[in-house]
């Protein structure tokens, strides 16, 4: 591989579970090899053997259910000065009232997609990490149970 040499990258070595991809995958001489260091599917599977071969797309869901299950933990109460604290520190994001909870998570994502979220709803407060795409209908759910 030459300095100025194009590379098309299309699977990566993923092992099941991780929140990363382990390598980039290239052919080459009719196999599979490391993209950067040009060890040998075999060798990558000697090493860990749970590992698999999967398209980039395939690998971003793997990666992101995997993140999901890691950071994703039940809703818990908080205290209105955490809340307020959290809704000063950054801008908010996503910020509104829905079903009468106001919400927002912090602009900084935790890992991936994942950011932290807050809620009020009356005097009671709550947080826990989502994505950042999860929507206020099922954030609402999730705390709900909470409020009776």
């Amino acid at each position: 591989m030459g300095g100025s040499e194009i590379i098309m990258i299309t699977q990566l070595f993923y092992i099941p579970g991780a929140l990363q991809a382990q390598t980039a995958l290239i052919e080459k001489d009719g196999g599979l090899v490391c993209a950067y260091f040009g060890k040998t599917l075999a060798k990558l599977l000697d090493e860990d053997p749970d590992g698999v071969v999967v398209s980039i797309d395939e690998a971003l869901d793997l990666i992101e259910k995997a993140t999901v299950a890691a950071f994703c933990k039940p809703p818990v109460e908080t205290t209105e000065d955490r809340f307020l604290e959290m809704l000063e520190a950054l801008p908010p994001q996503g910020w509104t009232k829905y079903r009468g909870v106001e919400m927002f998570y912090m602009s900084e994502a935790l890992c991936g997609t994942i950011h932290q979220w807050f809620f009020r709803a009356g005097k009671r407060f709550f947080t826990m990490d989502r994505p950042c795409y999860a929507t206020n209908a099922d954030l609402v759910q999730e705390i709900a149970p909470l409020l009776t």
